[in-house]
């Protein structure tokens, strides 16, 4: 692209466009050249600030942006990343690809004369939740839309801005990406972004910081400077749905471990649904169920009854459609029934597949019920079902904290040969191993003395962290049988 400095830049298909002194000074006051401006085709429309996307000679998308921080894109653009020039530069000389939060980190580390950047087309969510699925206008369809390029990429440093929205952009980047693939940078106190860094550090820093990325943790010796910053999210209790007793005795966080367990009839299922059911009403999460027993139209059944609270026939057509609404909005499944009847759903085989859950519908619980009904094939070597059990366990626990999801699994305990009167089971009651109750986060047992009535104890067997998570003891419910809830009673 030729270079003019007076004021005037020429695109790629060699038409000119101007930029106005006032641009060019927002610029250098930034630590941004004329020069880089110029040679990036950035120029002025109506007094804001046009930053066009090339893909090879042709322009794909065209960002706006006004002097009092007003943005918007051209509405028959390409959300792409930004110089997309950088990621084909990357690829052909094997260098780390850096990927900023907004345009003006992005050119800042241009002009530190860096070439390998890209930055993302919408910058950076006010939460986590703002993600949505790849069928809602995912924030990331630019890396759908990229990935064979991206797969052929070895690093990637990630520059999302030191505060809330950007801490939560490099987690979920590094989820798509590949942990073990991605870097982060720790910026210098007082600096959010590269062009902080930039304009009170200079060029020199920029560089040094992204020669100094530090690894993503994954498996190795760390120091405590050297975890990335986790999104508030991810670090703060929520509650169950369920009530004060539950409030009191169980807060639970993403990236954890649940176990529950119970004898049959104990309503440890029912227990289970209302409870990813209250998580989706409360706090807006995703829910991916996976069942082999699951039968779609009783599942849905019930559901609508716990979110009506009361029998159908007392629900107008408005109410069933917002419920509806809502199930098909927050629900996804996981089952054999529907795919080919010799496909063994294994504990490898289901993570994938809740893997896609997690990146196409944003999943923030899978619920495995029963656990005892998934395809346990064991391992080579003459695995046991005590080491196949310990194995499942923590691919279970790694995929919890890898996505930040909460996994929650019902397991039927051993009934125990015995006469007399029944005691209630624990979790080391489970079939297969004793890790059920030791690695587990929230280890949860319902007991129902007798099966005259609907009263259900629920044990809160372990917490592991007591005080952040809750704590151990006994929390009295109830089941309405009509909507299918639990209630807590005195």
């Amino acid at each position: 692209m030729k270079q003019e400095l007076d004021g005037i830049a020429l695109t790629a298909n060699g038409k000119a466009e101007s930029i106005s002194p006032q641009a060019l000074t927002f610029f250098e006051k930034r630590g941004i050249s004329a020069e880089t401006v110029v040679d990036l085709g950035i120029y002025t429309d109506s007094g804001a600030l046009v930053f066009p996307t090339y893909e090879g000679d042709n322009v794909v998308n065209l960002k706006f942006r006004t002097h009092d921080k007003k943005f918007w894109q051209s509405k028959e653009g390409t959300r792409t990343f930004y110089n997309p020039i950088g990621l084909d530069l990357a690829i052909q000389e094997d260098k780390p690809l850096v990927i900023c939060e907004g345009e003006i980190d992005c050119i800042s580390i241009i002009e530190s004369r860096y070439a390998w950047v890209v930055s993302v087309p919408d910058g950076a969510p006010a939460k986590e939740k703002d993600f949505y699925g790849i069928d809602e206008d995912n924030k990331f369809q630019f890396i759908w839309d990229n990935l064979a390029k991206l797969d052929k990429v070895k690093t990637f440093i990630l520059a999302g801005d030191a505060d809330e929205p950007g801490k939560v952009l490099n987690l979920e980047l590094s989820k798509r990406l590949g942990l073990e693939r991605c870097k982060y940078v720790t910026y210098p106190e007082g600096c959010k972004d590269f062009n902080d860094v930039l304009v009170t550090h200079g060029k020199a820093m920029v560089n040094e910081l992204i020669n100094t990325a530090r690894p993503w943790p994954v498996v190795g010796l760390f120091k405590p400077d050297e975890f990335p910053p986790m999104p508030e999210e991810f670090k703060k209790p929520y509650s169950t749905g369920y009530g004060y007793d539950h409030d009191q005795k169980i807060k639970l966080m993403l990236g954890k471990f649940c176990v529950i367990t119970g004898y049959p009839g104990s309503g440890k299922s029912e227990y289970a649904d209302g409870l990813v059911l209250n998580l989706a009403k409360l706090h807006g999460w995703n829910i991916c169920v996976c069942s082999t027993e699951i039968n779609s139209e009783e599942y849905q059944e019930n559901t609508l009854r716990r979110i009506w609270r009361r029998p159908i026939e007392n629900v107008n057509e408005d109410e069933q459609a917002r419920a509806l609404a809502f199930y098909q909005k927050h629900y996804s499944f996981i089952t054999n029934q529907t795919m080919d009847d010799e496909l063994e759903l294994t504990i490898e085989k289901l993570l994938d597949i809740a893997e896609m859950a997690v990146l196409k519908y944003d999943a923030k619980v899978l619920l495995l019920d029963p656990w005892n009904e998934l395809d346990h094939k064991r391992g080579g070597n003459g695995e046991n079902e005590t080491e196949y059990t310990n194995r499942a366990i923590k691919l279970l626990k790694r995929f919890s904290k890898q996505w930040g999801v909460l996994v929650i699994v019902v397991a039927h305990p051993k009934m125990p040969d015995q006469q007399g009167k029944l005691k209630p089971p624990t979790p080391y009651s489970i079939s297969g191993s004793a890790a059920w109750f030791n690695k587990a986060d929230y280890a949860l047992v319902l007991w129902r003395e007798s099966n005259e009535g609907n009263s259900t104890e629920l044990i809160v067997s372990k917490i592991k962290r007591h005080g952040p998570m809750g704590h151990p003891g006994y929390i009295q419910m109830k089941l309405d049988e009509h909507t299918k809830r639990f209630i807590e009673t005195e």
